[in-house]
């Protein structure tokens, strides 16, 4: 049984955080914590459970619990939700998953203080996209977003040193923020204290909800940029052994996880990836602050140019004939030595991969020479073999 209690707000001279009491079988820790600089501290919600009872449910169901016993209130909405539907789609995805039973104390909304219109923003080409749609060219104000969030909460990696990107990444991003004239709110949060770090892609759709769930007295509507389009979901995407749960179900997911005060809105699946750098290339903060890059080896914000989203970007720029415009946050240089095995790769997984067909696309319809796809499986192949030839010397002296 996984038992939550005794929802409290801390404060301290530079943080404010909300807490709750954690009792459960597969983790030392004791307490789950949300935390915000102390400005915004009233902005965090605690006269509810609800993020702390959605960000039980995965473990719970991993570890077979049985129970989610929440001593508080949560809202109605999303109880029943995660009861009867939601728990359906993660066995659905993970058959090996089993169902729990959450108990409540009762039912309660949070009490708003503002009712405002919310997004993460970590300057990547879907998150600069639902900025620019809700936010520049937005014409209705119910709708148009009015502060943006950045949230410590699996995708930087875990421990210290995630922490460590994660104010990096922060601190970089926060020049841009600070441009627009909006609110630029970090979340940070033990929350890995009780997943795996692998489940930042099968449950990081119940990270980035339970992030803006935290915020629901601030907050009625909170866009979440999505990483395909529709017809890539329609496609490709419903396999679970090929991706990860957030790609398959975001769309109807994240509905599942609003309650009755804050709508949790997929947005961005209207555009293919390369349309959406299409749709970005002429908007000037692009230029300067694009920020793709997933290489956890390093703790700077900087992109490495080199990681497989720097690649796939800085190709679809390439195409677009637009990489002169782009020095300021990309190697160009090495982007040109990766080039041509990058192309090969593209086309070697065009059947297989739903972004190498987007880019393969974006080539055909700018008429950008590409390789054939004899020398790309030539290439590709020649590139595995010295891997491995690589891999075996290193086993024979013993270095790996």
């Amino acid at each position: 049984m996984v038992i939550i209690s005794n929802l409290r707000k801390e404060l301290k001279s530079e943080t404010a955080r909300i807490v709750c009491d954690v009792s459960c079988s597969f983790s030392e820790t004791k307490k789950l914590w949300f935390s915000v600089p102390v400005e915004y501290a009233d902005w965090l919600t605690d006269d509810v459970y609800d993020a702390f009872m959605l960000a039980m449910l995965y473990p719970a169901m991993y570890y077979d619990e049985g129970i989610i016993e929440v001593k508080g209130n949560v809202s109605e909405k999303l109880h029943y939700n995660l009861s009867r539907y939601v728990q359906s789609v993660i066995i659905a995805y993970r058959p090996e998953m089993r169902p729990v039973q959450i108990n409540v104390q009762g039912y309660q909304n949070t009490i708003p203080i503002h009712h405002g219109v919310g997004t993460a923003f970590s300057a990547g080409i879907d998150a600069f996209t639902t900025l620019y749609d809700h936010f520049e060219v937005e014409p209705n104000d119910n709708y148009r977003i009015d502060t943006l969030f950045f949230f410590n909460l699996g995708s930087h990696g875990e421990g210290e040193r995630a922490r460590e990107k994660f104010h990096s990444r922060y601190q970089y991003l926060k020049q841009c923020t600070n441009l627009l004239s909006l609110p630029f709110v970090p979340l940070d949060s033990n929350l890995f204290d009780f997943y795996y770090i692998g489940w930042e892609f099968d449950a990081g759709i119940f990270c980035r909800a339970t992030g803006a769930l935290a915020f629901q007295k601030r907050l009625n509507k909170y866009y979440i940029a999505s990483d395909n389009s529709y017809g890539d979901q329609m496609d490709y995407l419903f396999d679970r052994t090929r991706v990860d749960l957030s790609s398959i179900s975001e769309n109807y997911l994240f509905p599942m996880l609003s309650t009755e005060t804050l709508d949790l809105i997929p947005d961005g699946a209207q555009y293919s990836r390369s349309q959406k750098v299409e749709r970005m290339i002429d908007y000037p903060l692009v230029h300067d602050f694009i920020n793709v890059c997933v290489d956890k080896s390093t703790t700077s914000a900087e992109n490495c140019s080199i990681c497989h989203k720097c690649l796939r970007t800085i190709f679809a720029i390439d195409v677009l004939g637009r990489l002169s415009e782009f020095r300021k946050v990309f190697d160009i240089e090495k982007w040109e030595k990766e080039r041509f095995r990058y192309q090969c790769q593209l086309v070697v997984d065009y059947n297989k991969d739903v972004y190498a067909k987007d880019n393969v696309d974006l080539a055909k319809r700018h008429n950008y020479k590409m390789p054939s796809l004899f020398v790309a499986k030539t290439v590709v192949k020649y590139d595995e073999a010295v891997l491995e030839l690589k891999r075996y010397v290193l086993r024979i002296m013993g270095k790996l």
